[in-house]
């Protein structure tokens, strides 16, 4: 799922303003960031997601190369995996139930056209199935109590500010 996301943050050494990245991030990033941005006492308990303050100073830096999420529609739970390229997702059925959808995002941005039909991407859905299995969301839930946690994919804008901490326009 994709989900734009804008944020102003104050550093020092950021000379571009409105600068988009193509980094990956997931709400469960976005506490973290916001704890280490504004310098606020962390909680004692571990924090799920990481700060993305990196790439608010370095839009164009490696960051991670996929996000998750985890939703339930009805009857059916899905986990998403999403990189660079592709989105991938597994609905499963209270019954074992498996439908698969895949999308190739630089050829098909809007999803049309689901990739996991056919078998010319076995390969692919295979890879992806897998990454999810091992890195994706947690199974150590009951069953009937699935969680809904969306992780997006958000671009983050950065803004310069002066030095009263007003909004430098162009």
């Amino acid at each position: 799922m994709k989900s734009p996301g804008l944020l102003s943050h104050v550093a020092e050494g950021i000379s571009e303003r409105g600068v988009a990245t193509e980094g990956l991030v997931e709400l469960v990033d976005l506490y973290p960031t916001l704890v280490d941005l504004t310098g606020i006492s962390a909680p004692t308990h571990a924090l799920e997601g990481d700060s993305f303050a990196p790439v608010l100073e370095a839009p164009d830096r490696a960051w991670k190369s996929a996000a998750f999420s985890e939703s339930v529609r009805g009857r059916f739970h899905g986990r998403t995996l999403r990189d660079a390229r592709y989105r991938y997702t597994e609905w499963a059925s209270q019954r074992g139930q498996v439908m698969k959808e895949l999308y190739d995002h630089e050829r098909d941005p809007f999803e049309h056209t689901n990739l996991a039909a056919g078998d010319s991407h076995d390969a692919v859905v295979d890879a992806l199935s897998a990454r999810l299995r091992r890195d994706g969301p947690r199974h150590d839930r009951p069953r009937d109590s699935f969680v809904c946690r969306w992780r997006l994919r958000s671009l983050c804008f950065l803004h310069a500010r002066d030095s009263r901490g007003e909004r430098d326009h162009d």
